[in-house]
């Protein structure tokens, strides 16, 4: 028998992160940034009633050309939490969550008091939960013909 997920609840929470990124002091100093990427990942839910705790990293990855015009590139792991207002499901619901980049700004330079070059990372992302509700084929027949009964009587 086939188990099916229906979606019970979705909810999205847009939110800003800020964080940032240390050129290690044995690479050259940034002159501009040539490509930048920003992966998240979610690593760890909690749901607490209808409270949901998202942790995870931001992979952030960065070309970028030297102040003596060479290419040099730096990789971080930024981690983040949030925490969400959701719907309350059924106690059977399992939380599904996604998180996604919906924009990016950097800034050069920074406020390293030990004179390493920095970079500012403002991430914009949308954390997307849905919730679902385990049913077999023949309950969700059921449930089906419940349905279009009740609606057309």
């Amino acid at each position: 028998e086939a188990e099916l997920n229906l979606v019970t609840a979705y909810s999205e929470k847009d939110f800003a992160f800020t964080d940032e990124i240390v050129i290690p002091s044995v690479k050259e100093a940034v002159q501009e940034v040539l490509l930048s990427s920003v992966t998240p990942e979610v690593q760890e839910t909690k749901l607490f009633g209808t409270k949901l705790i998202v942790k995870g990293i931001l992979l952030a990855e960065l070309l970028y050309r030297t102040d003596q015009q060479g290419i040099s590139s730096v990789t971080a792991e930024l981690p983040f939490s949030q925490i969400m207002e959701i719907e309350e499901g059924p106690e059977t619901a399992a939380p599904t969550v996604s998180v996604q980049l919906s924009g990016m700004d950097y800034h050069i330079g920074g406020f390293a008091e030990t004179g390493e070059s920095i970079s500012l990372i403002d991430v914009r992302l949308t954390v997307v939960e849905m919730s679902g509700d385990k049913v077999n084929k023949v309950g969700l027949t059921k449930l089906v013909k419940e349905t279009y009964a009740n609606n057309h009587d």
